[in-house]
C-alpha cells in the first residue's frame, strides 16, 4: 500500500464531512510490518476523552518499507 494510497482513503472518508478540507497523514517510525495502524477523527476533546471517533480505520502494516508505511 502506497501513501498515495492511504491519502485517498483518508481522502474519501473524511472529505465528506468537510468543506474544501484536506488532511494528509504521514506515518514514520514502525518497527515491523505486523499489525494494524488505527486512525481515528474527533471532532472535539470530549468525543476524544469518550473514545468517540466521527471516523475510524484500520490500515494493514503489511507493506512497510525502512519504517514507512508507502
Amino acid at each position: 500500500m502506497n501513501m498515495k494510497f492511504i491519502y485517498l482513503i483518508l481522502f474519501i472518508f473524511i472529505c465528506p464531512l468537510c468543506n474544501a478540507q484536506h488532511i494528509w497523514l504521514e506515518i514514520s517510525g514502525l518497527k515491523n510490518n505486523k499489525g494494524q495502524i488505527l486512525l481515528g477523527v474527533y471532532t472535539n476533546q470530549e468525543n476524544y476523552d469518550k473514545k468517540k471517533p466521527i471516523i475510524w480505520k484500520a490500515v494493514s502494516k503489511e507493506k512497510v518499507l525502512n519504517g514507512q508505511l508507502g
